[in-house]
C-alpha cells in the first residue's frame, strides 16, 4: 500500500485498514501530511486489556469458522460491534470482501507495529473511536499514548465510524484543516463514501486516484 501513496497524502485508515495505514506511513513518512486511524484491531498494543484480548481471541476463532458467507458476516459484525441487517444473499461486491477477509492468514494484531517510528514523525496524528467497545477503546487509548496523537470520538455507528457521515466528516475536516487543506475539500472528498456496504467497500476506495491537488484523504479498511 505504501507504493500507492501520492507524494503528499492525508492518510485515513479504518479497522484493519488502519493497521495497513500505520505500516504504510512508517515506510513513507515523508509522503504523509497527516494520519487518521479509526478503531484498528491492533490488540497487541493493549496486552493488559481483558476486553481487547477477548475480542482478539473471539475474532481468531471466528476467522477459522466455515460455512455460509452471510451467516459468517453476521457473526463477525457482532464481535466487532456493528449493527446492520445482512441479507441471506450477499451482493457480489460484499461477498468478495467477505471472502477476502476470511482468507486472511496473518492477523492484524500479530507482530510488532512501528509506533515508535510514527511517534517520531512530524506529521499530525488522530485516533478516532466510536466509544461503543471497551476493547477498541483500550486499543485506541494505547495507540494515542504511543503516537502522542490527538483523540476523538465519533459515536452512533459502532465500529463503522466513517458511516456516521457528517459527524465523521466534520471531525476529519477539522483535523486536516490544521495540516493545510480546506474543510470543503475534505467534505467533498468524503461525500462519496459508500455507506452501508460493509468493510469491503472501504478497501475499494484505495483504488481511486487522488484529487488533482494530491492532498485529499486516502482511506483504507477491511
Amino acid at each position: 500500500m505504501a507504493g500507492l501513496l501520492p507524494e503528499e497524502a492525508h492518510l485515513v485508515g479504518h479497522s484493519s485498514g488502519a493497521v495497513a495505514a500505520v505500516l504504510a506511513a512508517a515506510l513513507r513518512p515523508r509522503a504523509v501530511l497527516s494520519l487518521t486511524l479509526c478503531e484498528p484491531p491492533a490488540f497487541q498494543l493493549a496486552s493488559g486489556s481483558v476486553p481487547a484480548q477477548q475480542m482478539a481471541s473471539d475474532l481468531e476463532k471466528h476467522l477459522r469458522k466455515t460455512g455460509d458467507d452471510a451467516q459468517w458476516l453476521r457473526g463477525f459484525l457482532a464481535i466487532v460491534g456493528r449493527s446492520v441487517v445482512i441479507p441471506d444473499r450477499l451482493p457480489s461486491s460484499l461477498a468478495q470482501g467477505v471472502q477476502a477477509v476470511r482468507a486472511i492468514r496473518r492477523l492484524p494484531w500479530e507482530g510488532e507495529l512501528p509506533v515508535d517510528t510514527l511517534a517520531a514523525a512530524s506529521f499530525p496524528k488522530l485516533v478516532i473511536s466510536g466509544n461503543h467497545s471497551p476493547a477498541f477503546e483500550a486499543v485506541c487509548d494505547a495507540l494515542t499514548a504511543s503516537l502522542r496523537a490527538r483523540r476523538a470520538y465519533v459515536t452512533g455507528a459502532g465500529h463503522a465510524t466513517p458511516e456516521t457521515g457528517d459527524a465523521f466528516n466534520g471531525t476529519l475536516a477539522a483535523f486536516i484543516q490544521g495540516a493545510g487543506v480546506s474543510g470543503q475539500q475534505v467534505q467533498d472528498r468524503w461525500a462519496a463514501y459508500p455507506r452501508g456496504s460493509g468493510h469491503a467497500s472501504v478497501g475499494r476506495l484505495l483504488s481511486r486516484k487522488p484529487d488533482c491537488d494530491g492532498r485529499s484523504p486516502l482511506p483504507v479498511g477491511w
